[in-house]
C-alpha cells in the first residue's frame, strides 16, 4: 500500500492488491486499523497545516440482507425498511402503537472518516 493516495487509475489493480492484503495471513486487524489511524493522523496534520477546517465524519451504517443465511459476517441488525413500511400512511385514521423492532439478516458497520471541506476522505477508524 505504499505510495497509495486514495486515487488510482488502474482502479482494479488496486482493489486486488488490497484484497490480497486483507485476506493475508500475514496481517492482523490491528496493523490495518494502525496503518489507518496513521494515514488519517497525517491528513489531520496537513488539514491543520494549510488552516483548514478538520472533519471527522460519523458513518454508521446497515446493510439488509434477508434473503442471504450463509453470507460471512452476517447478522441480525434492524430492519429500517420494515419501520418504514409499518407507519401510518396519509388518509389512516389510526396509529398503531409502536411494537418491537424488526429484525433480519444483514451487515452493520461503524466508520469515522477525516476529511476537510474539499478533498479525499481518509478512513481513520471502520468496523463491521
Amino acid at each position: 500500500m505504499q505510495g497509495y493516495q486514495g486515487q488510482s487509475e488502474a482502479a482494479p489493480a488496486g482493489t486486488k492488491r488490497i484484497s490480497n492484503l486483507l485476506r493475508s495471513l500475514k496481517w492482523s486487524v490491528t496493523s490495518i486499523d494502525e496503518y489507518l489511524l496513521e494515514e488519517a493522523n497525517k491528513e489531520v496534520k496537513k488539514i491543520k497545516k494549510q488552516g483548514k477546517r478538520i472533519l471527522c465524519i460519523w458513518d454508521e451504517s446497515v446493510l439488509e440482507k434477508p434473503e442471504s443465511q450463509k453470507l460471512e459476517g452476517i447478522g441480525p441488525v434492524l430492519s429500517s425498511k420494515a419501520k418504514r413500511l409499518s407507519r401510518s400512511r396519509k388518509g389512516l385514521l389510526f396509529n398503531r402503537p409502536a411494537g418491537i423492532p424488526i429484525r433480519v439478516m444483514g451487515m452493520q458497520w461503524t466508520a469515522a472518516l477525516i476529511t476537510g471541506l474539499e478533498g479525499v476522505p481518509q478512513i481513520a477508524v471502520m468496523n463491521w
